[in-house]
């Protein structure tokens, strides 16, 4: 067998002023090529990629767990570039503590040299992310979370990264952050938020969207990677023929963790 790639999936249109400036994930969705939702390929045995430059070299990563890595490794990676945090700053803040969540931990440990604070609503989950790392967990529907929160950063957080999205969560969070500091959302759980414009302007704080990751975002994430800076996550394997139990059981919220399909 020859070499293993991962292929980066979100094609622009290579035209347009997005594109141009290689951020072609950004591509409107009227023109992108986004292989498996405006192409053909998401549950295929073999895609067609138009360009070699959309292939990066999987190392030694399992062949079930390295796909992964040009969504939610880049969706993990590409939303704390966002937040820029500084080298060793351990006042990072990371809401979840799912799969999202702990890969965030993993490349914030690599790429920043920071155990950061994690922030969820289960117990459970938040044990695992203390165990993976965290300096420090908080269960967010507990009385004293936001008290704690402030106490653990000094007055406020410079940087929160949102892998959740929820009404709930960014209620909870963005009034936790210091003047100057910056909430960077990529859940897509759903709801909306009311805030109040003065406050925004006094307290210069960012609110900022993120939508998975530019391709020179995914040539560094792949780096750290192949050098195996991030720890393997377990998968599931399931036959391809099993693909709509597999739907129908994240639908439920029944998944245990990641599953792949596979083709015999």
């Amino acid at each position: 067998m020859g070499e293993k790639y991962v292929a980066y999936p979100w094609i622009g249109c290579g035209d347009c002023e997005v594109c141009k400036a290689d951020d072609e994930h950004l591509c409107s969705p009227l023109s992108t090529k986004n292989i498996g939702i405006n192409i053909p390929g998401g549950y295929g045995e073999y895609v067609l990629v138009e360009n070699e430059k959309y292939l990066f070299s999987a190392g030694d990563t399992p062949d079930n767990l390295a796909g992964s890595y040009a969504c939610r490794g880049l969706t993990a990676y590409s939303a704390l570039k966002r937040a820029n945090p500084s080298k060793g700053d351990n006042s990072l803040v990371i809401v979840s503590a799912g799969g999202l969540g702990l890969l965030a931990l993993q490349i914030a440990k690599a790429a920043y040299d920071i155990n950061p604070i994690i922030v969820d609503i289960d117990d459970e989950k938040l044990a695992a992310a203390k165990e993976a790392g965290a300096s420090e967990v908080i269960n967010s529907t507990h009385e004293d979370a936001a008290q704690k929160l402030m106490e653990l950063t000094g007055g406020g957080a410079r940087y929160i990264v949102d892998y959740v999205g929820a009404a709930a969560s960014v209620n909870f969070g963005y009034n936790l952050l210091r003047r100057g500091g910056i909430y960077v959302v990529t859940g897509l759980f759903g709801g909306s938020i009311n805030i109040q414009l003065p406050l925004l302007t006094v307290g210069a704080r960012q609110l900022v969207g993120t939508y998975v990751g530019s391709l020179a975002e995914m040539r560094e994430l792949m780096e750290l990677v192949r050098n195996g800076k991030i720890q393997p996550a377990k998968v599931e394997s399931r036959p391809i023929d099993q693909i709509n139990e597999t739907l129908q059981d994240m639908k439920k919220g029944s998944l245990p963790g990641l599953v792949s399909v596979h083709h015999e």
